[in-house]
């Protein structure tokens, strides 16, 4: 994913594991863009809704990242997080 020509992240296909290109509190500010730009791609219907298991290796619970995707809009699961389109 690229936001004004800087890459911020990498969802691999099926949207399972993400990897975030960025260190501290940009970790944070770029997994909440990641969150954004999924729901606007979920809600344009390019993409139905993702569920990512993982972070930088780690169970999303884990990854120190969690709370960011949750603010941003995410939503918890067993298994990790899911992005959908965001409500109206």
């Amino acid at each position: 994913m690229l936001a004004d020509g800087e890459c911020l992240a990498h969802l691999t296909r099926g949207g399972r594991i993400l990897t975030l290109f960025a260190a501290g509190e940009d970790r944070e500010q770029h997994a909440a863009l990641v969150v954004r730009a999924l729901q606007q791609a979920v809600a344009e219907g390019r993409m139905e809704r993702v569920r990512i298991e993982e972070v930088d290796g780690e169970r999303v619970a884990a990854s120190g990242v969690q709370d960011a995707l949750l603010a941003a809009g995410a939503k918890v699961t067993p298994k990790g997080i899911v992005v959908e389109a965001p409500r109206a």
